[in-house]
């Protein structure tokens, strides 16, 4: 059995100069050759992000261009995509990824002007925010639903069963907001 990577490159092997992916939002084309260069670029990515094979990544998008090219990416990597419909309420998607040992949680932070943030919690510290905003700027998911806040952390607290304790997570967010941690916030 094939994943859908090999597949396609498969495809860029007999037929390189054919057409393999159209964006009907920007009509932006991409040839089957073109398709791997733009996956290769975007696993390379990912993997100076650590993330690796067997990793579960959560994805929470729309059916957009850049979906499919991370899709890819990840199976290019071998890591496992964790798809969550983007029409899930934040505590739902945050039960999913609980669930799922995934090294990302949504949790909300008391906020002054939204009484609750969608805070986006991530292992490590080398993802720029810009890209993580980029994700969502042509995504269907509505603003309220959207990280007003992330979080990068070396560790996501875990119970004995590895699903992510959320109230002990929620309580060092908000210490490292007013004491000195090795957490990195940034607010949007």
């Amino acid at each position: 059995m094939q994943t859908a990577y090999q597949m396609v490159w498969m495809s860029a092997e007999r037929t390189p100069d054919h057409l393999a992916l159209i964006d009907d939002l920007s009509d932006r084309r991409l040839t089957y050759a073109e398709l791997i260069g733009e996956i290769d670029i975007v696993a390379a990515g990912l993997f100076e992000r650590g993330i690796r094979q067997g990793d579960r990544v959560a994805t929470v998008l729309p059916s957009l261009f850049e979906h499919c090219l991370l899709l890819l990416a990840l199976q290019r990597l071998c890591a496992v995509p964790a798809l969550m419909n983007f029409r899930l309420s934040v505590a739902e998607i945050r039960n999913l990824i609980s669930d799922g040992d995934i090294n990302a949680a949504v949790i909300g932070i008391p906020h002054k002007k939204w009484g609750e943030a969608v805070t986006a919690c991530i292992v490590g510290d080398d993802i720029p925010v810009e890209d993580l905003e980029r994700l969502f700027q042509n995504s269907e998911l509505a603003q309220f639903k959207r990280p007003r806040i992330y979080v990068f952390l070396e560790i996501i607290p875990r119970n004995a069963t590895n699903k992510i304790i959320r109230r002990e997570l929620k309580a060092n967010v908000l210490r490292s907001r007013t004491e000195e941690t090795n957490y990195k916030i940034v607010e949007v």
